[in-house]
């Protein structure tokens, strides 16, 4: 990883196809169904609603909510069942500890919104956002610089630098998993 605080790093196809798509179909299906013998095929997601994306000081504006799946917060393993899909992506990181881990379902718009700057933490550490689907929406920051939703893409930045989530207008949602470590 690069270092230094105006350093991003964008790495395409970042897991093998298989593992990206277990962990997209596990974050992006809706409710589990069940087979003839009561199997599920997939894990259920629960999703919590959120006002603000930024701060709790962001204006509120009911457009532009988020729905947010927290799977660890240090140091608690709040879902241990998600948590098992993505260990692909920790160990592909390299991560010595973990701070957080959530999941980000950002709902479509008309047009693209921009939603307040923030910083993940005010300290020094690894932000990774993992891009689950294409879209137009895209992570801004400050110097201007855009990094697009594209599937399987990893954006790994110092999260004490202020950058700018977005809404998507093309796809129904747009799905990041963001990962903030050491």
């Amino acid at each position: 990883m690069k270092t230094g605080k105006d350093k991003i790093q964008i790495i395409d196809d970042f897991l093998p196809q298989k593992e990206f798509q277990e962990i997209q179909s596990t974050i992006m299906e809706g409710w589990p169904f069940l087979d003839a013998q009561d199997t599920p095929h997939h894990e259920h997601i629960g999703w919590a609603y959120s006002t603000t994306v930024a701060d709790k000081d962001e204006p509120k504006n009911w457009k532009y909510f988020y729905l947010v799946h927290v799977m660890y917060m240090q140091p608690t393993l709040l879902s241990p069942h998600i948590f098992e899909k993505i260990i692909p992506v920790l160990k592909k990181l390299n991560v010595k500890a973990l701070i957080r881990i959530k999941a980000n379902l950002f709902p479509n718009s008309e047009k693209i919104h921009e939603h307040e700057a923030h910083t993940d933490f005010s300290y020094s550490h690894y932000t990774a956002l993992f891009s689950l689907n294409t879209c137009n929406g895209y992570t801004k920051f400050s110097d201007g610089t855009k990094v697009d939703s594209v599937a399987n893409r990893i954006l790994i930045f110092d999260g004490s630098l202020s950058h700018q989530s977005t809404t998507t207008s093309d796809t129904t949602a747009r799905f990041n998993i963001n990962f903030n470590y050491f």
